[in-house]
């Protein structure tokens, strides 16, 4: 395992470029500073010589920390043009002739107003992301194809898995854009059971970091029954947020589990399946209306119905979180998101690194690891999709020190004033549960 996370803003863009500006703009003005401090500098130095007194002047030293904040000034607003044109020249490269026209037009602009220099160094950038960005994986597989010894069954999925990542990458179905149509309805049916509940107050009841987020999906309790975990949190006002979070592909295929490949499937094509309708019985049943405030979590195929729930669920989401997901939703700049990935995890290999820029509010941010260098036995089971593994990574996260991350606490933090804090658990069935079935009741 390794220890070395990435945290950036999105795809090639690793930082924003507002922030960028905004230091360069603070050093500029020191460097105006520093250069009226060299100017009185140098007069007192002249006074000084005139009345037959000589000292050391600093000024010197002065006219050079001028020159040093000058240039960073300009070193980092010429970075945030990098970035900002690599961002553009990425999402055409990815969207190709079907890119929009405005963006096309943009990045023209772009162009011919930046210098060779930016423009050289934001392609060089656009194209590596673009084309590494199932590098990780496929370096693994390649290596396990040709080792001997305990990674030898891997040796004919290599080149398969090769294949089909860039099969994926061509098809561009592991991003949402903004102007993506709804789920497409196709019947799918779901019930929901309650299987716990208990109330809470006090700033111990709200998450307070990634890791505790993630301790609190569905099943970390060892209930192999929960597919979806509610809070409910009632203030001293009347008013009440949510917070949902939302399990992973539990089976291959199972006619009364929503949560099977079946649904991973549908909902990667665009479909409604039984696990997104289960997951909006489960917020109706905790009662969640239309317009309330969400915060919405979800790990692997709970990470594509968080990004599909925030687009269309019509509720005020403010934060959405995915963990291992296969897709990456563009969403608006009232939506704080995360997403919490390994570069060498197949699953999350399926959202083909996600958006090039920023998707969401501007601290929104997404957090990468190798999980596992080493092609190995575990790789047969996806060890590094595991919920414990992305665990691992959350702490790194959390322990980083980078702003963003202190901003998603901050973010976080009105919850923990709740009056009172609900917490229910639910089960989930593609039809009616069991018991209801025997008693001749249908499947909502």
């Amino acid at each position: 395992m390794t220890d070395d996370v990435d945290i950036r803003s999105g795809g090639p863009v690793a930082v924003d470029t507002d922030s960028l500006r905004h230091v360069a703009g603070v050093l500029t003005a020191l460097a105006a500073r520093l250069g009226e401090a060299a100017g009185v500098l140098g007069a007192a130095g002249d006074a000084s010589l005139a009345a037959g007194l000589w000292v050391p002047s600093p000024q010197a030293s002065a006219q050079r920390a001028e020159d040093v904040a000058d240039d960073l000034a300009r070193g980092l607003r010429t970075l945030a043009e990098v970035y900002e044109l690599a961002e553009q020249q990425a999402l055409v490269s990815l969207g190709g002739e079907r890119a929009p026209g405005s963006l096309q037009m943009l990045l023209a602009a772009r162009r011919l107003q930046a210098t060779p220099d930016v423009s050289a160094a934001a392609t060089r950038l656009a194209t590596a992301w673009v084309q590494s960005r199932h590098g990780e994986i496929e370096r693994q597989m390649q290596g396990a194809a040709g080792m001997p010894g305990p990674v030898g069954p891997l040796g004919p999925v290599g080149p398969a898995l090769t294949t089909l990542t860039a099969a994926v990458r061509a098809v561009h179905l592991g991003i949402i854009p903004a102007d993506a149509p709804p789920l497409r309805p196709i019947g799918a049916a779901a019930s929901v059971i309650e299987l716990s509940r208990h109330q809470a107050s006090g700033p111990e009841a709200a998450p307070t970091s990634l890791v505790d987020i993630i301790d609190r999906m569905p099943g970390r309790d060892g209930n192999d029954e929960a597919r979806v975990r509610v809070e409910e949190y009632r203030f001293a006002s009347g008013e009440s947020q949510f917070v949902v979070y939302i399990d992973g592909t539990r089976k291959l295929i199972d006619a009364d589990e929503p949560w099977d490949m079946g649904s991973n499937l549908q909902l990667y094509f665009g479909e409604e399946s039984s696990s997104y309708v289960a997951v909006e019985r489960a917020l109706a049943a905790a009662g969640a209306v239309s317009g309330d405030r969400l915060h919405i979590v979800g790990y692997s195929q709970g990470g594509m119905i968080a990004a599909h729930l925030a687009r269309q669920g019509g509720f005020d989401v403010a934060t959405q979180i995915g963990i291992a997901s296969p897709v990456q939703p563009v969403l608006s700049g009232d939506t704080f998101t995360v997403g919490l990935r390994h570069t060498d995890d197949p699953v999350a290999a399926l959202s083909v690194g996600g958006i090039p820029g920023v998707s969401g509010a501007r601290d929104s941010f997404v957090v990468e690891r190798v999980a596992d260098p080493t092609p190995n036995w575990s790789d047969v089971t996806f060890s590094v999709h595991g919920l414990a593994e992305y665990r691992e990574t959350a702490a790194l996260a959390d322990a980083s020190g980078d702003p963003r991350v202190a901003a998603l606490r901050d973010h976080l933090a009105p919850l923990a004033g709740a009056a009172m804090v609900t917490s229910t658990v639910y089960g989930a069935h593609r039809t009616a549960p069991p018991e209801r079935r025997r008693r001749g009741s249908g499947g909502e």
